[in-house]
């Protein structure tokens, strides 16, 4: 998908508050399993990529970690440091605009990752993965890939929420992710390990039913470099 219309999609959302994906509160999965990408007591660079507003960011800034989210609205960015009572400032770099807190500690970047120089981002050491690469179309998933592997760091550990589901009963997003997905998009270059799996049903989980699935599984991975 051409990035202007990519993100003009995403811009609408933002403005018509469309934005239903959006947790009011730190996703429990970032909870549950932050402790296999990072520890409190060393502080790390903390990728979020297609950040929106989540307070996932707040939550991994007030452990001490630096937190650079990449987002294509600025109406996500500017709610987010409003909603968040963070002062920031907006500055023009080559990798976008960037909008900062004074410490430095959370930089957001207003940028299309697709079209994106990982260098001018990374390295980082830890990402966090909620629902940026289930939101891409698969055909924007090689240039999502590119970018993921030149950002990480040696020893980067990445936390990846994904999806799967019956793609003949709906098509997303989010956009179902399998394993077998994920290795053919990244190659032979990282390690993909299967941390737990959740059915879904559209008794508890009520947006199944607007979604025509009856189930869904949750899974979550980490990925780290070969």
């Amino acid at each position: 998908m051409a990035g202007a219309h990519r993100m003009d999609t995403w811009r609408e959302k933002w403005q018509a508050d469309n934005i239903r994906f959006h947790m009011p509160v730190v996703n429990p999965n970032l909870e549950q399993w932050y402790h296999r990408a990072a520890s409190d007591d060393k502080p790390v660079a903390f990728l979020v990529p297609l950040c929106g507003k989540t307070l996932d960011m707040m939550w991994l800034y007030n452990k001490g970690h630096t937190v650079i989210g990449i987002e294509g609205v600025e109406k996500a960015i500017t709610d987010f440091f409003t909603e968040n009572n963070l002062e920031f400032t907006k500055t023009t770099t080559e990798a976008g605009n960037l909008f900062q807190t004074a410490d430095g500690r959370m930089r957001l970047y207003q940028a299309d990752l697709c079209e994106l120089n990982p260098q001018l981002i990374g390295p980082v050491q830890a990402i966090w993965d909620r629902g940026s690469y289930v939101a891409i179309t698969r055909d924007d998933r090689p240039a999502y890939c590119r970018f993921m592997r030149g950002v990480m760091a040696p020893g980067c550990r990445w936390l990846l929420w994904a999806v799967e589901y019956d793609t003949s009963r709906y098509s997303g997003p989010p956009r179902a992710l399998t394993e077998t997905d994920i290795k053919q998009d990244l190659d032979e270059c990282v390690k993909l390990e299967c941390l737990g799996r959740r059915q879904r049903t559209a008794e508890d989980w009520e947006r199944l039913k607007a979604w025509n699935l009856e189930v869904l599984d949750e899974v979550m991975y980490l990925i780290t470099p070969n």
